[in-house]
């Protein structure tokens, strides 16, 4: 009985604390970029996702190469887009900044509205990727 209920409340601590299955599913980014209406780069690869953070998802995405996202594109510092970065992976993961600027987008399309940023460090371009509404 002590046994099932440490692993029980192991179980329970584990996803409160945000813990849950490893790796987020890697064949997931085909049908991401169906929805956004774009495409990733051959590249890419999921680092986190979350349905649940009060969006309609949200995603982060390295790759080798940079992305090209639909929309009307902004650059802005990439300070910010850093610190949204490392709520979902680790600082060492991203390295240090490779160039002064950050890109932002936003678009619509029929599966809503989304906005995505991305930076380049020194652990390869990573993509900050929302939706946030249904139109």
């Amino acid at each position: 009985m002590k046994i099932a209920r440490r692993v029980w409340l192991a179980s329970v601590l584990g996803v409160s604390c945000g813990g849950g299955p490893g790796e987020p599913e890697q064949s997931r980014l085909a049908a991401i970029a169906a929805s956004g209406e774009f495409q990733f780069p051959r590249s890419a690869v999921l680092l986190f996702e979350d349905r649940n953070a009060g969006s309609l998802g949200l995603w982060v995405v390295r790759s080798d190469e940079g992305y090209t996202m639909p929309g009307e594109k902004l650059m802005v510092d990439p300070a910010a887009v850093r610190t949204e970065l490392e709520k979902h992976v680790k600082i060492a993961d991203i390295g240090e900044l490779m160039d002064p600027m950050a890109e932002r987008w936003s678009w619509e399309n029929a599966a809503g509205r989304w906005r995505a940023a991305s930076i380049r460090g020194a652990g390869g371009y990573f993509l900050h990727l929302e939706q946030f509404a249904k139109t």
